[in-house]
């Protein structure tokens, strides 16, 4: 029997960006806490960047703002706690903490200004950059009485590093600090400047676990490893980009074929209530723009009437279920998948096939070995285990 499709495209193009309802948290911060389990992540320190700017340690997105944003989310649940780690100054006009240092004369403030040691010749008291004493034979010579310089201590001595300005030719102990706002322009002083803590973030490995069984995300993991226990490849919190280029991320995608395709989205609800329709239409329009032609939602503990009619006309498959028995669901859903040979079988039809071009090579001078090898490959990779007993017990 064919169902018209009760969703307009216009329709389906205002749910595609909508946020999944009964969420506890955001998506992204759903896919962070994954992400800290997964990748057994145990804080997040601030870095400054080579090219500018700063970021976190286990980001990929490099907006700070945001970082900071999804850290602090974390900490109100009581997934991260806020350690204290470093400073920044940052523009008290604008708020932003790209700077450019420069050193500015103390006497007319330009910072048309050089540095460096200095060289004090005591005979005529000439106080200079020790640059500006240096010949090109590498030398030390007084520019102001033109004496060679022989011995430091004896005939010069070194105070220290100095400014020397260009503008005013004044020669300074020490250059005034100036910081200059690269968004902005704002030149300031370091007293100017506001200075702001940065906090490294801890993670509470209990609360991650509390967490994963109170959303029902250790549920999620345990049908994952199901599936892969079943030869099938599937990931957790996986993402697809849909053909308006937004990515779409699904409790579980399990993929198929060589190039691993998107081959099934699966989308799990835990609530009190059974699934409503709206659920189902979010999900059925991430599935629409990425593609995906096998859709299942697992309903735990199960769905209303109006949301299984709905799952009908639109070839989503549904899946009650207790939340008791992931290995139950991925039994279901890898029913509908093409067989992929298990890895450990895989291992052994290798070394079947090394065993059979060992075997030949020993036959070299008798038979031609490329075909038989080819012939002998090729069985090896068709015949069942079982084949291979009825042959040994034969021979």
């Amino acid at each position: 029997m064919c169902h018209h499709n009760l969703i307009d495209e216009n329709s389906v193009l205002e749910v595609i960006a909508t946020s999944s309802p009964g969420r506890p948290d955001s998506s992204a911060i759903s896919d962070k806490i994954a992400e800290i389990r997964e990748n057994k992540i145990s804080r997040y320190e601030p870095l400054i960047k080579p090219e500018g700017g700063l970021t976190y340690t286990g980001f990929s997105d490099h907006d700070f703002a945001r970082q900071l944003d999804i850290l602090r989310s974390l900490q109100r649940l009581g997934i991260v706690r806020e350690e204290p780690f470093d400073y920044i100054r940052k523009c008290s006009r604008c708020d932003h903490h790209g700077m450019v240092v420069k050193v500015a004369c103390p006497v007319c403030c330009s910072t048309n200004t050089d540095q460096g040691k200095v060289i004090e010749h005591l005979a005529c008291g000439n106080t200079d950059l020790e640059s500006r004493f240096q010949t090109d034979e590498g030398r030390l010579v007084c520019p102001k009485c033109k004496k060679k310089l022989k011995a430091i201590g004896v005939d010069y001595v070194k105070p220290g590093s100095y400014c020397s300005c260009l503008s005013c030719k004044a020669l300074s102990p020490e250059g005034r600090m100036q910081f200059i706002c690269l968004n902005c322009g704002s030149s300031l002083a370091k007293e100017e400047m506001k200075l702001e803590p940065l906090a490294a973030y801890v993670i509470d490995q209990e609360a991650v676990a509390k967490y994963f069984d109170s959303t029902g995300f250790q549920f999620h993991l345990s049908i994952v490893e199901a599936l892969r226990s079943l030869g099938i490849k599937a990931e957790h919190r996986a993402a697809v980009t849909g053909s308006s280029q937004v990515p779409h991320t699904f409790d579980i995608v399990g993929y198929s074929g060589e190039n691993l395709e998107p081959a099934v989205a699966i989308e799990i609800e835990k609530s009190g209530e059974p699934v409503d329709p709206e659920s189902l239409l979010n999900f059925l329009a991430r599935c629409l723009d990425a593609k995906v032609e096998r859709k299942i939602f697992v309903g735990v503990p199960g769905f209303s009437d109006e949301a299984k009619k709905l799952a009908g006309a639109h070839g989503i498959e549904i899946v009650e279920s207790d939340g008791s028995n992931p290995k139950e669901i991925a039994d279901k859903i890898a029913s509908g998948m093409p067989e992929r040979v298990p890895d450990q079988q895989l291992e052994q039809m290798i070394e079947s096939m090394r065993e059979a071009v060992e075997e030949q090579e020993i036959q070299r001078d008798e038979v031609d070995v490329e075909s038989v090898s080819l012939e002998k490959m090729l069985r090896t990779i068709i015949s069942s285990p079982k084949d291979e007993e009825s042959a040994q017990e034969e021979s």
